[in-house]
C-alpha cells in the first residue's frame, strides 16, 4: 500500500459508506472515484467554499473485492509552501 491509501473495513448492514473530505485553511476543488475491475461505478465532485457538503455516499451494495475509492484534491493556496491538512474520513 502507497502513503496514502486506505485499507477499508466495513460491514453491509447500512445503505451508504460515507466519504467525508476535511480541507484546512485553504479553498478546494475535489473528486472521488469509485472504482471496480478498471470500471468507473461512480464519481463525486465538489469545492470546500459551496453551501454544500463535501461528503459522497458510495452504494453498499456497489462495493465488491477488488473495489478502488480513488480521490484528488486541487488546493488553492497564497503561498506553495504553506503547510495544508487533508482529512479523509470514511465511515
Amino acid at each position: 500500500m502507497g502513503a496514502n491509501d486506505l485499507d477499508i473495513k466495513y460491514e453491509k448492514n447500512g445503505k451508504a459508506l460515507v466519504v467525508e473530505l476535511t480541507i484546512e485553511k485553504v479553498i478546494a476543488d475535489w473528486w472521488l472515484r469509485h472504482v471496480v475491475d478498471q470500471t468507473t461505478v461512480q464519481t463525486w465532485e465538489g469545492r470546500t467554499d459551496d453551501p454544500h457538503a463535501d461528503v459522497a455516499a458510495v452504494n453498499l451494495a456497489t462495493l465488491k473485492t477488488g473495489s478502488s475509492l480513488n480521490w484528488l484534491v486541487l488546493l488553492y493556496g497564497p503561498n506553495k509552501d504553506m503547510t495544508i491538512q487533508v482529512a479523509i474520513d470514511v465511515r
